[in-house]
């Protein structure tokens, strides 16, 4: 089932912070500032470099960063984003319809 999420963002004068809060579930308020992400080649597998904007109080920043099934939310999220991103860019380019970057 996938991740409920929306975006979130703040807009500064040293630069655009970004991320997306989860909406429901265990980890449900929890906000993520996204830094960098990196795909492994070959693989599906994300590397995220990230800072929690919010977490409730019953998580620690410890507990979650160690807890697998998190890390595993933050995976399909990360996908998720960037598999609608593609999709967006190849339905508003131009040129050959039939190609794509995937």
């Amino acid at each position: 089932m996938p991740v409920k999420y929306e975006p979130w963002a703040i807009k500064n004068e040293q630069m655009d912070v970004w991320g997306f809060k989860i909406l429901e579930g265990k980890f449900d308020k929890i906000i993520i500032s996204i830094n960098d992400v990196k795909i492994e080649d070959g693989t599906s597998d994300c590397v995220l470099d990230y800072t929690f904007m919010h977490i409730p109080e019953e998580f620690t920043e410890d507990e979650l960063t160690h807890n697998i099934e998190f890390k595993e939310l933050l995976q399909s999220v990360i996908l998720n984003i960037l598999e609608k991103a593609i999709d967006e860019y190849n339905k508003n380019r131009d040129g050959d319809p039939t190609e794509s970057i995937v």
